[in-house]
């Protein structure tokens, strides 16, 4: 299955990225990056290196198409972010913001079953069944040689 998901993240939908690039919720603060990309369209993710660090990442964007929700796809976008990131340095920390509705279209508890921390919750945040989440997850080269 794993060689059928990594095909899938063979192709960009760019048309996508380049419609969000122009549309009007674009902020080009800072330079974004796709760190996975799959065809059919099966998800995303767009993430940029937060202003005033060398090591820390903000996920931007994480999407999940409704057809793989609760599959591999998920994780293998988690697991290719971190390659990318491990590509020039040998450590990162990767942030995410999110609401409870947002991270349970990609799967219920999605961050935290791979491996990100809670640093922040704020009950009914947005509305009562509707809280605010921030997470954060930090990876290092070594470990991810070692496969720890």
């Amino acid at each position: 299955m794993s060689s059928a998901i990594d095909a899938l993240f063979a192709s960009l939908p760019c048309l996508a990225f380049s419609r969000w690039r122009t549309g009007p919720s674009y902020a080009p603060r800072a330079p974004h990056s796709i760190a996975a990309t799959i065809s059919d369209p099966a998800g995303f993710c767009l993430y940029y290196r937060a202003p005033n660090t060398d090591y820390t990442f903000d996920v931007h964007t994480f999407v999940v198409g409704r057809d793989y929700r609760n599959k591999a796809v998920g994780p293998r976008l988690v697991e290719l972010l971190e390659e990318r990131l491990l590509e020039s340095r040998n450590y990162a920390v990767i942030r995410t913001e999110t609401s409870k509705l947002k991270e349970d279209s990609v799967g219920e508890g999605f961050f935290q079953s791979n491996g990100f921390q809670t640093i922040g919750h704020i009950p009914a945040f947005y509305d009562a069944d509707n809280d605010y989440f921030i997470y954060v997850k930090s990876v290092q080269a070594d470990k991810k040689r070692d496969g720890a």
